[in-house]
């Protein structure tokens, strides 16, 4: 059985890391886990864990809190590096993770040039995924569908960050077309420039909190349409995570065209993908009235998404891909 340390954010109960931690366990796998954010995570208290569990291999995942130095240190005990980052982001203190570990994973195919060019020996791309198990949910009833259902939902943050901006925009262009808006995300920062959203329809269009887990779930399959923004759409294969989270929870995913999501997801069978403010419109008009072709889409993508995108099938593919490049 092969020992593994995930090592990551363990901190809110939908961190990745969890996602990963249960995963490794269903394909078999001996896995530990370390948190190097926590209160009293010192090298000290690093390096004990490792004697303690003696793994084989550690994979970091995105790197937050993690010091170069342990590095080498798991390298001097024999313990295999990876590191996962999955962020399109790539701030200066990750460079020297970069370098030092003997696998990198980005979750932007497109990126992987600049990977190499900041120093990592070996690179690959590796999207992010879905763990149905944290996502479960029975029924839903009329209350739920009442409570988190609308005509278009969006998951996320409109807060006014710049990266934001763009994305209050396109909803409030669907609350003008005169659909039925409800989103859900971390609650508006109580600064001057968020006021003009507080009194808004957008900001009367806000479920009330942050879902995830099983009421995410719920927002997925009461709501007709859920919407979706990617930052960097000409980044190769550089979708978010919510992708794999609503589609393997249900939802009809209506998301921008990521160049290459093609490859993962088929357009106009698994999910529906737009290119601009305008076909956006268009395709929510024509689609919210056609149950049975969002209910067949929908379908068709959660199986998918359940059979190939789930964090299981993700470390199957990163422990084939290592052994294909090394002798790990």
């Amino acid at each position: 059985m092969e020992r593994v340390i995930i090592i990551g954010s363990f901190r809110k109960p939908w961190n990745t890391a969890h996602y990963l931690l249960h995963a490794a366990g269903k394909i078999g796998f001996a896995a530990s886990s370390f948190d190097p954010r926590q209160e009293g995570a010192s090298e000290a208290a690093f390096l004990r864990k490792i004697e303690e569990e003696k793994p084989e291999s550690a994979l970091i995942l995105k790197g937050t809190g993690f010091n170069v130095e342990w590095i080498e240190a798991l390298k001097k005990r024999g313990v295999y590096t990876i590191l996962w980052h999955p962020d399109i982001d790539m701030p200066d203190w990750l460079f020297p993770l970069i370098r030092s570990v003997d696998f990198c994973f980005t979750m932007a195919e497109g990126l992987i040039p600049k990977w190499k060019e900041k120093g990592a020996r070996q690179v690959a791309w590796l999207s992010q995924g879905f763990e149905p198990s944290f996502f479960e949910v029975g029924e839903i009833n009329e209350s739920d569908r009442r409570f988190y259902g609308a005509d278009v939902a969006f998951v996320g943050n409109i807060d006014s960050s710049n990266n934001y901006l763009p994305r209050r925009y396109r909803l409030k262009r669907v609350l003008r077309e005169g659909f039925h808006l409800k989103w859900w995300g971390p609650k508006l920062g109580r600064k001057w420039v968020n006021l003009p959203i507080f009194l808004s329809r957008l900001g009367r269009a806000y479920g009330g909190r942050f879902v995830y887990g099983p009421e995410f779930a719920k927002v997925a399959r009461s709501s007709k349409i859920l919407l979706a923004f990617d930052r960097d759409l000409d980044i190769r294969l550089s979708m978010s995570a919510r992708m794999y989270t609503a589609v393997g929870c249900g939802a009809f995913y209506l998301c921008e065209a990521v160049e290459g999501i093609e490859t993962v997801l088929i357009p106009d069978k698994e999910i529906v993908t737009f290119q601009g403010e305008e076909e956006m419109i268009d395709k929510i008009r024509y689609y919210l009235p056609r149950a049975s072709e969002r209910e067949a889409i929908a379908r068709a993508g959660q199986a998918r998404v359940r059979r190939e995108h789930t964090y299981q099938r993700r470390l199957e593919q990163m422990f084939r891909i290592i052994r294909g490049t090394s002798h790990v």
